[in-house]
């Protein structure tokens, strides 16, 4: 019996240290209650964000920086064109005609920015006539920012250039022209020893239509070249001006038989004139006779607009 009561005791305690051993394990699984934010203070980010890297990189770094310091960073302020210091024109010149390829083009930069200032005429005009290949070739780009005025200047130089091929260039550049007079640019290039150029100048007396270039059409009639005479001639036929046939009557006393043949046709093709010869008499006659009921008939302009 005493036996029976010690197992019986041996059994409760063993009952109640499994009961402890279980509570005290289910206690330690028991998470750990954590701080409650309140909403007003809430960023709806975790309540324990992790810790920031000891070594980041760029993007994150730019992801820390406050609002300022971003926008100072992204937006620089810009510097007015206004206050981009341009060196002396003199300065300009010695970086131009450098030998260092860097220079020049530094140089270049500076004279385009005083061109557009209808300044550094000078300069570009220097270049043009050094005859220097590299200095030629920079130059004409730089043309376009010239006025006109000054650029049928600086194109009659480059007419004088001793590279054939550059002074095609520069003849090509006068296509560009509309407010100036450009008879001097087709004198020059009519007694170009190029006969390429010679050419190139014949074919701007048709792109040249609408304007006066009774100066150059009336030394085409007279030039070596029949190419260049007929160019001349088709110029004057297209014209109904009194300038025009004032050159084509001159144009009967010529040396050469297909002017005078091809002016009489002309002549009789804008007045509607019954004189059927070149005879240039009778032709005057005519002329100074009917000039004002011509006129009046609108068969001719007296001036180009």
């Amino acid at each position: 019996m005493k036996t029976d009561r010690i197992f019986l005791y041996i059994g409760m305690l063993a009952i109640l240290s499994a009961i402890a051993f279980y509570g005290l394990t289910k206690r330690q699984d028991k998470p750990i209650a954590r701080l409650k934010v309140p909403h007003e203070f809430s960023t709806g980010q975790s309540e324990f964000p992790s810790p920031t890297p000891v070594s980041v990189g760029k993007q994150e770094r730019e992801e820390q920086k406050t609002p300022t310091e971003s926008n100072h960073a992204m937006i620089a302020d810009p510097v007015p064109s206004s206050e981009i210091r341009i060196p002396s024109p003199e300065r300009i010149l010695t970086l131009i005609f450098s030998s260092d390829e860097e220079d020049r083009r530094e140089g270049l930069s500076y004279l385009a920015e005083l061109l557009e200032q209808n300044q550094g005429i000078d300069i570009l005009e220097q270049m043009i006539e050094s005859g220097d290949f590299g200095l030629c070739e920079k130059a004409l780009p730089l043309m376009s920012l010239v006025n006109e005025k000054e650029r049928i200047t600086l194109i009659l130089k480059g007419l004088d250039n001793p590279e054939a091929s550059f002074r095609r260039e520069f003849l090509t550049l006068a296509r560009d022209l509309v407010e100036v007079d450009v008879n001097p640019i087709l004198l020059k290039g009519l007694k170009d020893d190029d006969k390429t150029i010679q050419e190139e100048t014949t074919d701007l007396y048709r792109f040249f239509l609408d304007k006066p270039l009774y100066q150059a059409a009336y030394e085409g009639l007279n030039h070596d070249d029949m190419k260049i005479r007929q160019a001349a001639l088709n110029y004057l036929t297209d014209k109904h001006t009194v300038s025009s046939v004032t050159i084509l009557l001159e144009a009967l006393k010529s040396e050469f038989p297909e002017v005078v043949e091809g002016s009489g046709n002309a002549l009789r093709f804008i007045t509607e004139s019954p004189v059927e010869n070149n005879d240039y008499t009778e032709w005057k006659t005519w002329w100074d006779e009917n000039k004002m009921r011509i006129l009046e008939e609108q068969h001719i302009v007296e001036n180009e607009e």
